[in-house]
């Protein structure tokens, strides 16, 4: 939801920074003075812009927030891109105690109101949104299943994060697929060698959920297409593209 008391673009600034796996920080931002910041539902996004040294913005970008609303603090969480020019600026540049400015938030890619199951498919750095909706969720009577895919436990992003929140809520599941890891490799958690595939999507979800996913192209593609295969309804399937 856009507050109008934030037109345009804000000061805010950052007060933590954490490597949450392999080049992806988060970036944990306070209103300026301890200003309340505008409220917003899980899924949505922020603009940011940087000052650069030379008095110049970079372009801005929009990022999701992270975690589900909290009034004192945004939390973005951004993988640090060779070809990205504001995400290398976050990672190099930008410490704690520096400003930057932001926008309220703004976005439709939100949970649904109703009771049906909730999936919450991920690739990457498309965790972002669907760990947010997982905050919201959690909260709720609603059976949720996250599922996340990433290369291996290097680049598994908020592990954690996401086994804290299943742990403290039972009506949520944590699924990992892990598609490029070694044999013998120790890990502290369970996990599915390979890609999230039709044959397990068809064997443990329930085509009558509502299904929300992001990630990279390629990834939201495959499940967009196998749900439908599934004969999952279109108006069940939600998703953002990470640009």
């Amino acid at each position: 939801m856009s507050d109008l008391r934030w037109k345009g673009f804000k000061e805010v600034k950052l007060v933590e920074k954490e490597e949450e796996g392999k080049g992806i920080f988060s970036y944990y931002l306070k209103g300026m003075n301890d200003e309340i910041l505008p409220e917003y539902t899980a899924g949505q996004h922020i603009a940011i812009r940087i000052k650069r040294a030379d008095g110049k913005y970079t372009p801005p970008r929009q990022y999701t927030l992270s975690i589900n609303y909290r009034a004192d603090f945004y939390r973005i969480s951004v993988k640090r891109e060779e070809n990205g020019y504001v995400s290398k600026v976050l990672a190099d540049e930008v410490h704690i105690g520096d400003t930057v400015e932001i926008t309220s938030p703004l976005g439709k890619f939100t949970l649904k109101d109703n009771d049906k199951k909730i999936v919450l498919l991920s690739g990457g750095i498309g965790i972002t949104p669907m760990l947010a909706m997982a905050y919201e969720a959690a909260n709720t009577s609603k059976n949720v299943q996250f599922i996340y895919s990433t290369q291996n436990p290097k680049t598994h992003s908020f592990k954690e994060e996401v086994e804290q929140l299943a742990d403290e809520n039972s009506n949520m599941k944590s699924i990992v697929f892990y598609s490029d890891i070694e044999e013998g490799t120790r890990t502290d958690i369970d996990y599915i060698k390979g890609r999230i595939n039709k044959q397990w999507m068809e064997e443990n979800l329930d085509k009558d959920s509502e299904f929300y996913f992001c990630g990279p192209a390629g990834f939201m593609e495959a499940i967009k297409n196998i749900l439908l295969e599934m004969g999952v309804k279109e108006e069940n399937i939600h998703f953002e593209f990470f640009k």
